[in-house]
């Protein structure tokens, strides 16, 4: 039998922090059609995405180390769906029966605009600015101060009200709150949790030196990126490769200035991505060939208007709506036949896509209407096929 626990708000474990508001929650702009890569080897029999959660039109979708999150609206109800590995409550429950898989799905009262997950972890932040939390706590990146695995709050209740964004680490959790200061918890042996130490917090604590007017908060594994309203983004954490500071790879144990006039930022495992306001993309640290000590620009043959990172490759949106994707193509995450590694960016224009997410080895790209699925690369708009907006 499941074991159902409340957790209790811990509003109070953020402290010193002024709730004078001046950021919005970051608006709600739900997905599209959610159509995840495999895991396993395939061949040329085998489509190269997968409809997920029953091909719903998504509110938010995140992806973990073997589970997967996600949130769409049914019956004019928003419906949390997870599934996956559930070792350490990632599902967002504990099984009594120490069953290593599992699928949970629960009605929340209010709409989901955001999720993240880490390594075991997830958040979940609400169009009124609360934010849900569970999975692991082996590192305190679900703050409360123990160690011992969180199970969702099936009522609701919030880490601290207020916050605008979210971000996760491996082992990290940040909220962005709306006066603009940000908090962080968990593991901090590189400095993730921008506090100018590299010790763990097992409380959320503000970030040190944080420059004003932060308009969002990127992570994917141990290196922090932030960005302002005046388009200058800041970082903390892992440096080994320059992903950071050109000067050093030390840890970065407070944020420091990378550089200015960027629209979009993207956090890798040893990378950092940024997209400028006049459309170039530049990259600092490691991902393939060599390694890039300071923001430099990638070639590309077509105009990026979004961007997005995961621990070991990069994939975005084109101005005219297809995707594009390069890095390391282990899992066939570059929605390729092949595992081959692509260098730079390059277009995969068998389906026009509204947007795209990532996870460590998981690629997922998001479409106005449904698609259907033939052998190999092949994948067209299926005309026959109504989208199902009105039916949730």
């Amino acid at each position: 039998m499941v074991k159902r626990r409340l957790v209790a708000s811990v509003g109070h474990l953020i402290r010193n922090v002024s709730t004078v508001r001046h950021l919005s929650v970051i608006p709600h702009r739900p997905l599209g059609h959610a159509y995840v890569t495999p895991s396993l080897e395939i061949d040329k029999s085998c489509p190269i995405v997968y409809p997920l959660f029953k091909c719903k039109r998504m509110d938010a979708v995140s992806f973990g180390s073997g589970f997967i999150v996600g949130s769409y609206t049914e019956n004019e109800k928003t419906v949390l769906s997870t599934y996956g590995v559930n070792r350490v409550c990632q599902l967002g429950y504990i099984q009594d029966n120490a069953q290593p898989f599992g699928f949970e799905s629960l009605t929340l009262e209010e709409k989901v605009v955001k999720l993240v997950s880490g390594r075991a972890h997830t958040l979940a932040l609400t169009e009124s600015g609360r934010v849900l939390r569970w999975g692991s706590n082996s590192h305190g990146q679900l703050g409360g101060g123990d160690l011992d695995v969180v199970e969702i709050n099936y009522h609701g209740a919030e880490i601290q009200s207020g916050v605008a964004d979210i971000a996760a680490g491996m082992d990290n959790s940040y909220l962005l709150l709306e006066d603009g200061t940000i908090v962080s918890a968990g593991w901090s042996a590189d400095g993730q949790t921008g506090t100018g130490t590299t010790r763990t917090a097992r409380y959320f604590t503000p970030v040190k030196n944080l420059p004003g007017g932060v308009r969002e908060v990127i992570c994917s594994g141990d290196t922090v990126l932030v960005r302002t309203g005046e388009g200058e983004v800041w970082g903390w954490g892992n440096n080994e490769y320059h992903q950071v500071s050109p000067s050093t790879d030390m840890q970065v144990l407070s944020p420091t200035l990378i550089m200015s006039n960027v629209s979009q930022v993207a956090a890798g495992g040893s990378f950092s991505m940024f997209l400028t306001e006049s459309g170039e993309v530049l990259q600092c640290g490691y991902l393939l060939g060599d390694v890039i000590q300071q923001p430099t620009i990638i070639p590309t043959d077509h105009v990026i208007r979004e961007i997005h990172a995961s621990l070991d490759h990069v994939a975005g949106v084109t101005d005219d709506g297809y995707l594009t994707r390069w890095g390391k193509g282990q899992h066939h995450k570059l929605l390729a036949e092949t595992q081959d590694h692509i260098t730079t960016p390059t277009v995969w224009d068998e389906v026009p896509i509204l947007t795209v997410r990532l996870g460590s080895n998981k690629t997922c790209i998001f479409t106005d209407k449904p698609i259907k699925n033939v052998s190999g690369l092949g994948m067209i708009p299926d005309p026959d096929e109504e989208s199902d907006d009105e039916d949730e």
